[in-house]
């Protein structure tokens, strides 16, 4: 929404998923759950089609797959590098049942990679895994919205540079910089931190009313569609 049809720059920023690589969190909660529900049965009901799922459901996929999967992938350096690649190959159809499908698994990986890199020990593959997800990640958004060669390179730069700050993430708390804060900017904060899940789902409903109200191409109430749409990263 941000940048309407500049795809190449929103691209940019489609490293969300290292976070949920990078948690240690698994649980999920029942309104993670019940959001991704309402989501979809908001988003089915004004003229999308049901399919892809929504990112929430990608979430919780994530979350309860991710462990098993590199506990497994681990065991070996080429069992890791097969199901990488598998997941890769399979990305540009199964994003058409579930939103970003592998591609956002790929990258939680690379986010699991950092959070347990002394366990790990092994920065080469570290790096390795990094410089596949990027390359996999830039691939799939070529294919998929057939940048120009500057959007292409703007892409590209941006996204590497992303994913090379990433390289080094580490969760911090900063309790001084709290008390210092002003309490109706602390509060402020706070909220947009704890509710991220209603804001996101808020906004997103708050857009599909807007557009059955200005009644945009294709967009109508109760308008059912099952089919599949074509994939979009």
């Amino acid at each position: 929404m941000i940048f309407g049809g500049r795809r190449w720059g929103a691209s940019v920023f489609r490293s969300g998923f290292f976070l949920l690589g990078h948690s240690t969190g698994r649980d999920l909660p029942t309104r993670l759950i019940v959001a991704a529900c309402i989501l979809q049965v908001v988003h089915s009901s004004i003229g999308l089609s049901f399919f892809p799922l929504n990112a929430l459901f990608t979430i919780i996929c994530i979350r309860v797959v991710l462990d098993p999967l590199m506990r497994f992938a681990l065991l070996s350096r080429v069992r890791l590098w097969i199901l990488s690649i598998g997941m890769a190959v399979i990305a540009m159809p199964n994003n058409a049942l579930m939103e970003y499908g592998t591609l956002s698994l790929i990258t939680a990986m690379f986010g699991y990679f950092v959070r347990h890199r002394q366990a790990i020990n092994d920065d080469k593959l570290l790096i390795s895994f990094m410089l596949f997800a990027l390359v996999i990640f830039v691939s799939y958004q070529q294919v998929n919205f057939g940048f120009t060669p500057a959007q292409l390179t703007f892409m590209a730069l941006g996204t590497a540079a992303v994913r090379y700050t990433l390289l080094n993430f580490k969760s911090l708390g900063y309790p001084g910089l709290t008390a210092r804060c002003p309490a109706a900017l602390s509060a402020f904060i706070r909220l947009c931190g704890r509710r991220t899940l209603e804001i996101h789902v808020s906004h997103l409903v708050l857009f599909d009313a807007l557009c059955v109200i200005f009644e945009l191409p294709g967009m109508g109430l109760f308008q059912w569609r099952l089919g599949l749409p074509i994939p979009a990263f």
